[in-house]
């Protein structure tokens, strides 16, 4: 089976290891598919703003966010309106938090 995640290496140990090995630590680090890879450096390598910003610079960055926020809805079946970035954990813990709690109310 090939992907990034299966690589061979040598080993010291031709015993002790096998010649191809799995790595299942992604908890920490993820390889980057290539094709995402490229999206990325694409939005990187163009003129950027703040995609919040109201003004003409911000334009380009929000329409970026807003077009992946249409794949990613398209992908789960559901509508962009329901996809929502975070930078970090606690920010995803805390928006789960509040969405929870909207539900109870």
């Amino acid at each position: 089976m090939e992907g990034s995640w299966l690589s061979e290496r040598d080993s010291l140990d031709q015993t002790a290891m096998p010649k191809k090995s799995i790595y299942l630590d992604f908890n920490a680090t993820t390889p980057i598919a290539p094709e995402v890879a490229a999206a990325i450096s694409q939005v990187l390598a163009e003129p950027f703003d703040n995609p919040s910003s109201e003004h003409w610079a911000g334009l380009p960055a929000r329409q970026a966010v807003e077009k992946a926020r249409a794949q990613v809805a398209a992908l789960l079946h559901c509508n962009s309106d329901e996809i929502v970035f975070t930078k970090q954990e606690n920010e995803v813990e805390r928006t789960e938090r509040l969405g929870r709690n909207e539900r109870h109310d």
